[in-house]
């Protein structure tokens, strides 16, 4: 993901980074975020809530879809306080993770 000194409060990078670690260990969502990626690249012009349901939410009902049993996916976001500027950019990711 991001390394220690580097600007790490955009919410809406930690969400394609959530994506793309997903998609490493899940061909399902990796083939789901090709037209994805091919359509919006890194999502720049998403608005937060559209990068959450575009780049993480679709892929995993993508995933849920293709498989009788789909695997469990736990999401872990460790040192969120590492990963805000004091703006508390990463809540509303924790928020829109936690709704669905």
């Amino acid at each position: 993901m991001l390394q220690v000194g580097e600007v790490r409060s955009q919410a809406k990078v930690m969400l394609t980074c959530l994506a793309a670690q997903l998609a490493e260990q899940l061909p399902v969502v990796a083939e789901a975020l090709v037209p994805v990626v091919q359509k919006h690249g890194a999502g720049g012009n998403l608005s937060l809530v559209e990068t959450f349901e575009t780049f993480l939410l679709g892929p995993l009902k993508a995933l849920a879809a293709a498989e009788s049993s789909p695997p469990e996916v736990l999401l872990l976001i460790d040192a969120l306080d590492e990963s805000d500027d004091g703006k508390g950019q990463w809540l509303p990711v924790a928020l829109l993770i936690a709704r669905e």
